[in-house]
């Protein structure tokens, strides 16, 4: 059971760099605790764009979940103008998750071992963005492109709060491999 649908959100004010993209998870929180990935996706479009999109995956996601649906935007950079775009345009509240001062690949190594450990599911069956996710997730080692990492190590961050155990020496290796993710592979 679906006790709440979160959309994680790394946003960028500018499409104008090449590294910078806009990226979203969508993790649905199941009533035993852990998380089942539902979507993910990673565009580079400008603030005016990005903002509608944000709208639009709320609107998507609610039409079928109600009021269980969260927006939620990493508390830096971009995402004070677009929540409070967000806000005026539609209504939605933006949640802002506040980060700790640590590098996103240190983030990520600190989390990743709840994939590890069965705590995160994947759909089973081919999706373009899970290729798109689990490429990003396997070779991240702390360099661009990273968007989709922030927001899913944004995710980790919120349901499973790091509690100072042994870090991995790389973030998210064993992504795809089934006898970790439980219910399915890429």
């Amino acid at each position: 059971e679906v006790t709440g649908v979160y959309q994680f959100w790394d946003m960028e004010l500018t499409a104008n760099k090449s590294s910078h993209f806009n990226g979203m998870v969508e993790f649905w929180l199941l009533k035993n605790r852990r998380v089942y990935v539902n979507y993910a996706l990673n565009v580079r479009i400008p603030f005016r764009q990005a903002a509608d999109l944000i709208i639009s995956e709320h609107e998507r996601a609610r039409a079928e979940f109600g009021d269980k649906v969260r927006t939620v935007l990493e508390a830096r950079h971009a995402a004070p103008g677009y929540s409070e775009f967000v806000k005026v345009q539609a209504g939605i509240r933006v949640v802002l998750q506040n980060i700790n001062n640590r590098s996103l690949y240190e983030r990520a190594a600190s989390v990743s071992k709840n994939v590890d450990v069965g705590l995160v599911f994947f759909p089973v069956g081919w999706a373009a963005w899970k290729d798109m996710l689990y490429t990003q997730l396997r070779s991240y080692r702390g360099f661009p492109p990273d968007d989709v990492i922030a927001a899913f190590t944004l995710g980790l961050e919120r349901f499973f709060p790091n509690r100072m155990g042994t870090r991995p020496r790389l973030p998210f290796t064993s992504i795809g491999n089934r006898r970790f993710l439980g219910i399915g592979g890429p």
